[in-house]
């Protein structure tokens, strides 16, 4: 099937359901196909019920914060040979 003939069957499906979404793809090159999606209502979460009317001119900016430098790093607690060499260094 061309691609023509794929958007053409896609409309037709289309009109007869409405309700539902039909896509076109190419799985394979130069066979096109028309596949239904299948969206069942528990996959798709509604969105909360703010979540659309939260606009950028309600928000509230707060001063800003300066973090605190951090502390110097500790020194290393190990021993200059286990620093260097390691613990499992030597005859077996």
């Amino acid at each position: 099937m061309t691609r023509e003939e794929a958007e053409r069957e896609r409309e037709r499906k289309a009109q007869e359901n409405p309700k539902d979404i039909w896509i076109v793809a190419e799985p394979e090159p130069g066979d096109w196909r028309v596949f239904r999606l299948d969206l069942k209502p528990s996959a798709v979460r509604p969105a909360p019920p703010n979540a659309c009317r939260i606009s950028c001119s309600t928000v509230r900016r707060t001063e800003t914060v300066e973090s605190r430098p951090r502390p110097p790093q500790a020194d290393d607690p190990r021993t200059a040979y286990n620093r260097n060499v390691g613990p499992y260094v030597g005859p077996v």
